[in-house]
């Protein structure tokens, strides 16, 4: 009977109702096979336990356990050691100028630094803030010690009579066409204006060399991806083969 309603809906129906009774039966053999999968996994490990194999996998596992746990204890340990050597000047020190010197983004840091200076001396000389303030405020936005302490000592300068410029010649931390700017602005009386341009600029170059520094990137960040990877992998399969060994 109700062959004779599927031929009657015609050939489609047919095909359609094998197709699913194809699918459904798929999907069941599928789900035979995974359970007989995983019962026959459960029965071997019952039987490696009876014949005292559990003991090497105890043995396994207790090892693994020791090793991520040492991991566990190295990373807090840098850790704690990194933020504290981070509060200190020593430390300051060290991590400022090791960001300072990177072989691709050394300068990209550098650009960023001095743009973020003068964009917050420019801002507080244009809302007519105090030059002693201001300098000390550019250093703070500073985030590095090397020209924290630099815009400092610029302040402690200016305050005994010297101009901005002056103080800064013959710092590495800044080019020489930095400093004419500031000479200009400071001889025209603009110098607010003439650090918001600078500022701009050095935007715009740094947006040019992120897009640089990404193109010399890309290899190297593939080849450590690549690393990563293979240890992930070897992290894997190692413990199988120690096992395997063992169980051998």
């Amino acid at each position: 009977m109700i062959e004779a309603e599927l031929r009657a809906k015609g050939p489609y129906s047919l095909r359609a109702s094998g197709r699913a009774g194809s699918d459904a039966t798929r999907v069941v053999a599928e789900g035979v096979v995974t359970a007989t999968i995983t019962v026959e996994d459960q029965l071997e490990r019952v039987r490696a336990w009876q014949r005292g194999d559990g003991v090497v996998c105890v043995r396994a596992d207790s090892e693994a356990g020791v090793e991520h746990a040492r991991f566990i204890l190295g990373l807090i340990v840098f850790t704690t050691g990194f933020l504290y050597a981070r509060r200190q000047r020593w430390g300051r020190v060290a991590l400022d100028w090791s960001w300072l010197h990177l072989p691709i983004l050394g300068s990209v840091i550098r650009k960023v630094t001095i743009s973020r200076s003068l964009r917050t001396l420019a801002t507080t000389i244009n809302a007519g803030v105090p030059m002693l303030e201001a300098l000390q405020l550019s250093g703070g936005v500073a985030n590095n010690i090397f020209y924290e302490e630099t815009w400092n000592r610029v302040a402690d300068q200016v305050t005994s009579g010297k101009q901005i410029y002056e103080a800064l010649e013959g710092n590495r931390l800044f080019p020489s066409t930095l400093l004419q700017m500031i000479s200009s602005g400071e001889s025209t009386g603009k110098l607010g204006q003439v650090l918001n341009k600078v500022s701009d600029y050095y935007d715009r170059e740094v947006a040019t060399s992120i897009k640089s520094a990404t193109s010399m990137i890309e290899p190297i960040m593939v080849a450590v991806m690549g690393g990563v990877i293979g240890t992930i992998a070897l992290a894997m399969l190692l413990p199988i083969f120690t096992l395997s060994s063992h169980v051998g």
